[in-house]
């Protein structure tokens, strides 16, 4: 968390920040126009409301991208 807090800031114009959140349950009170997990969504207990969760907290036309370790015929 300290890296990736220690790499993020004002990027190119844009603010990047870092906030690690457990998504099934978190509260947002704002939205986002971006979100990214890195090897984290495979591990949801409850897959459905997390990405429910992760949707309603960003802006309309907002991208969330994730990576998973998984076989690419998977």
């Amino acid at each position: 968390m300290a890296v990736a807090a220690g790499k993020s800031g004002e990027r190119g114009g844009r603010v990047h920040e870092v906030r690690p959140a457990d998504v099934e349950v978190a509260e947002f009170d704002e939205r986002f126009d971006y979100a990214f997990a890195r090897f984290g969504t495979m591990f949801f207990a409850n897959p459905v409301a997390a990405f429910r969760n992760v949707r309603s907290a960003l802006e309309p036309g907002s991208r969330f991208v994730c990576v998973v370790w998984r076989r690419k015929i998977d």
